[in-house]
C-alpha cells in the first residue's frame, strides 16, 4: 500500500468538533460513530488525524518512539518578554512535551513528590480545605461549584504539594487561568491589549516563582519545589536550572487543577442522572475510590491528548505518515463497548473502571494521579456528607472553554435545602 499524504484519509463524523460547545458537553454520540465507521479518520479542518478505539489508543500510548509526546503548540513569546521567559518554554519544556531519555530523568525525580509519604501527609490537611469551604456557602442553600469548590480544592491541594501559603493563591489562580488562555489563543484569538496583559501576568507570576525556588534552594523543606531545585546528578550538577524548575511548576499547576477540578463537577452531573449510584456510596463512602475512577473512565479530564508521528504507522487498517499530528481520543477509549462491559452505564462498583486511559499509559502515565485519586474522592465524600441532597439549579446551562487539550466547565450552579 502506497502512504498517503497528510491530507488524505477518511473523515470524521459529521459533529466532531472539539472546541464546539454541544461536542464539550457531550461528544460521546459522535465519537460512538466514530468508533463503529471511522476508528481512524483525518479531520481536515484541524489537521490532525484521529485515533477513537480503546486497544488502538493503547498501542500508541505505549509506543512513544512512533507516537512522540513533541506535539504541543508552540507558544511564541512576546518580544518584550524573551529576556524573561525562555522561548519554547511550554512546547519543549514541559514534560508533557518531552520523550525519552530527557523526559525520563526528570519524571522519575518529580515521581518523588507523589509517593505514598507525600500523599499521606496531605489526606488531612485536603480533608480540612473541603471541609472549610463547604462552610463558607453552606448556610446560602446554593453555590457555583465549581468556582466556589472545585477548582478551589483542586488548586489548594497542589498549593499544599508545593508547600505555597495561602497567600499566593490569587496570583496561582490567576496564572492558571491566563496559561489556558496563552495556550489557546490560535484557537480562541485574544486581542493584542487581552494577550499583553495576561503575558504581562504571566512573566511577573514566573519571576516570582523563580525566587521560590531560589529561596527553596537555599533553605529547602519537605515540598514538591524543594526536591526539584536541590536534586543533583552524578556530577553534583542540578539536574533542573531555575528556569525548568519554574516551566514544571506552571505545568503541574495548569494540568493539575482543571483536571481534577472537572472530573468533581462531572460525577456530579453524573450522579444527577443516575441518583441511584449516588444512593451507593452513600451507603458505602468506601466506595468512593472507586467512584471515582469509573468516573475518570466515563468522563476523565480531556476528550483528547496530541501525539506526533516519527515514522509512517498503520492503525486499524489506515496508514498514517510520518510527521502527522495525531489526536488520541481518550474519552472515546472510556466508552469503547469492546473493552467495557454496557460502557454507557454508570456503575460506581464496576470492576474493571480503574481499566480506563484517562491518566495515559506508560512513560507518559500522568504524574499526578496519586493526588487525583487522594483529592478526588475526599472532595467527593466530604460534599454528599454535608450536603447530601445537593442537587443541580433548574435550567442550568453548561458553558466550555474552547481548549482542545481539556474540559473546562466554567460554572455548575447547585442548590440544596427546601
Amino acid at each position: 500500500m502506497s502512504a498517503p499524504s497528510q491530507l488524505e484519509g477518511p473523515p470524521p463524523p459529521v459533529g466532531f468538533n472539539l472546541v464546539a460547545q454541544e461536542f464539550m458537553a457531550d461528544p460521546f454520540p459522535v465519537l460512538e460513530i466514530a468508533r463503529r465507521e471511522a476508528p481512524v479518520f483525518f479531520a481536515k479542518d484541524y489537521g490532525f488525524w484521529g485515533i477513537t478505539r480503546y486497544d488502538d489508543i493503547d498501542r500508541a500510548l505505549s509506543d512513544w518512539e512512533t507516537f512522540s509526546n513533541a506535539s504541543l503548540a508552540y507558544v511564541p513569546v512576546p518580544d518584550q518578554y524573551k529576556d524573561r521567559v525562555p522561548e519554547g518554554f511550554f512546547a519543549t519544556g514541559a514534560l508533557i512535551s518531552q520523550d525519552p531519555p530527557r523526559h525520563t530523568s526528570r519524571r522519575k525525580l518529580i515521581n518523588r513528590g507523589f509517593g505514598r509519604s507525600q500523599m499521606a501527609r496531605l489526606e488531612a490537611p485536603i480533608k480540612d480545605i473541603a471541609h472549610a469551604l463547604i462552610d463558607s456557602f453552606i448556610d446560602r442553600g446554593h453555590c457555583d461549584l465549581m468556582t466556589q469548590y472545585c477548582y478551589e480544592v483542586s488548586l489548594r491541594s497542589i498549593v499544599l504539594l508545593l508547600g505555597m501559603p495561602d497567600d499566593d493563591l490569587p496570583l496561582l489562580r490567576q496564572l492558571v487561568d491566563d496559561q489556558g488562555a496563552v495556550v489557546s489563543d490560535t484557537i480562541k484569538p485574544m486581542s493584542t491589549e487581552e494577550r499583553l496583559e495576561r503575558w504581562e501576568r504571566i512573566v511577573t507570576a514566573r519571576d516570582y516563582l523563580r525566587g521560590v525556588t531560589e529561596r527553596r534552594r537555599a533553605e529547602p523543606g519537605e515540598d514538591l519545589i524543594s526536591l526539584m531545585v536541590t536534586a543533583t546528578d552524578q556530577h553534583g550538577e542540578h539536574v533542573l536550572t531555575p528556569d525548568e524548575v519554574v516551566t514544571h511548576l506552571t505545568e503541574l499547576l495548569f494540568a493539575g487543577t482543571d483536571t481534577t477540578a472537572n472530573l468533581m463537577g462531572a460525577m456530579v452531573q453524573m450522579f444527577e442522572r443516575d441518583p441511584d449510584q449516588l444512593e451507593r456510596v452513600k451507603a458505602d463512602p468506601g466506595l468512593w475510590p472507586s467512584a471515582v475512577e469509573e468516573g475518570l473512565r466515563r468522563r476523565g479530564g480531556t476528550n483528547g491528548i496530541f501525539r506526533i508521528t516519527t515514522r509512517e504507522v498503520e492503525v486499524a487498517g489506515v496508514t498514517i505518515p510520518a510527521g502527522a499530528v495525531v489526536w488520541l481520543g481518550i474519552s472515546s477509549a472510556g466508552r469503547d463497548e469492546a473493552h467495557f462491559d454496557n460502557a454507557s452505564a454508570f456503575d460506581v462498583c464496576r470492576a474493571d473502571a480503574a481499566d480506563h486511559l484517562s491518566f495515559g499509559k506508560g512513560r507518559h502515565f500522568c504524574m499526578g494521579a496519586p493526588l487525583t485519586r487522594l483529592e478526588a474522592p475526599i472532595g467527593m465524600a466530604a460534599l454528599y456528607e454535608r450536603i447530601p441532597d445537593l442537587r443541580i439549579a433548574p435550567g442550568e446551562t453548561y458553558e466550555y472553554d474552547p481548549v482542545m487539550i481539556a474540559v473546562i466547565l466554567k460554572h455548575l450552579n447547585v442548590e440544596w435545602g427546601s
